[in-house]
């Protein structure tokens, strides 16, 4: 598999305040059907995997966890599968959906936020399925802003 992470070896003024599709991240899916498998995410300046646009990426047992914001970002339409994947010990959540995002989480484990374990907010969408969903500082699940996502047998 794959190891990405990104760390800052300088402090940008205002980092902190770039959130979403405007975020800091190691790994931007904007455009195109990726597929990743065994890989390693993780963001010192940010998110770990944004996908924004027209993105439609595929992540097979891939580990998103430490990043100083989310493990994954769902924004501006995107959709997508991540599948057996382990979401754990992000800042922010661990999954944020919003903007119309559409992406499906099968059977992958997410817990141990700092914040909520799964985020859907600002109409975002999404079918999460068969997740294991534990130990979050925050809410497990927390759904806003007239987000609409479909869960069905979640723990």
């Amino acid at each position: 598999g794959l190891t990405m992470v990104q760390r800052l070896a300088y402090r940008a003024k205002n980092t902190d305040n770039l959130r979403g599709v405007h975020a800091l991240c190691a790994l931007e899916v904007s455009n195109g059907s990726a597929s990743f498998r065994e890989c390693h995410v993780s963001s010192d300046a940010g998110i770990g995997v944004k996908v924004i646009s027209c993105a439609s990426p595929s992540f097979f047992k891939c580990r998103f966890s430490f990043s100083k914001q989310e493990g994954i970002f769902f924004g501006d339409g995107a959709t997508g599968l991540v599948e057996d994947c382990q979401l754990f010990s992000c800042t922010g959540a661990n999954l944020h959906i919003e903007t119309g995002a559409d992406p499906i989480i099968h059977r992958c484990k997410i817990y141990e936020s700092w914040s909520c374990g799964v985020r859907v907010t600002d109409k975002g969408k999404g079918l999460l399925i068969e997740n294991k969903i534990f130990s979050c500082a925050s809410a497990n699940v927390r759904i806003d802003d007239e987000a609409e996502p479909i869960l069905k047998k979640n723990d």
